[in-house]
């Protein structure tokens, strides 16, 4: 796959390129991935120390250390977002191969800061998610491999999944090319992936 470039790019191999300022703090999605990223490990790793250790203190301190962490990227994606016009520029890509993202130098920073706060406090859980998403800021997804697609008409933005639910892509369309990409995903996509529309 050829890396997007800015604007949108029609090329010889049926392939469609663009960029995207996707929005932050006040983008549902964003808010609750990095939610669900902090607090299901915190959960899980406090369960475990309890049951080690026996004392219930373990769970409440790595939920307490998930929330400051939580409430930190909070801040960092409010003041990404006000000093980015509006969030963060990411780079999309659809083929008759399949997907791809590529994020922007905002979202390198964003994952670096986050993670850093993560290990001067001390948060394994945290620590992991941000290496997590630096090794997740380039990704791509062939169609063979693709089980799941949600099409988000309001959001412009579409959701392609693997059978194992592990690196999800989501490419956030322009209004001038989401029924573009529809097309390509009804025309491309396995006759196995369920579509959904929400």
């Amino acid at each position: 796959m050829t890396s997007p470039s800015e604007g949108m790019v029609k090329t010889p191999e049926n392939a469609v390129a663009w960029s995207r300022v996707v929005p932050l703090i006040t983008n549902s999605v964003v808010v609750k991935d990095l939610f669900l990223v902090l607090f299901i490990p915190a959960v899980l790793a406090g369960v475990l120390f309890t049951l080690i250790l026996g004392d219930a203190m373990m769970l409440l301190l790595f939920l307490a250390i998930a929330a400051g962490i939580f409430i930190l990227g909070l801040v960092i994606m409010t003041v990404l977002q006000l000093g980015a016009h509006g969030g963060l520029t990411t780079f999309f890509y659809i083929s008759d191969e399949g997907v791809a993202y590529k994020a922007g130098k905002g979202t390198e920073i964003l994952n670096r800061v986050s993670t850093v706060g993560s290990l001067a406090m001390g948060s394994a859980a945290g620590t992991g998610a941000g290496l997590l998403a630096i090794s997740e800021e380039a990704n791509a997804l062939f169609w063979e491999n693709i089980r799941y697609i949600t099409i988000r008409t309001g959001l412009k933005m579409i959701v392609f999944r693997s059978p194992y639910l592990i690196s999800p892509i989501a490419l956030y369309c322009t209004e001038e090319n989401f029924m573009v990409v529809v097309e390509m995903i009804r025309k491309y996509a396995p006759v196995s992936a369920k579509i959904v529309n929400r």
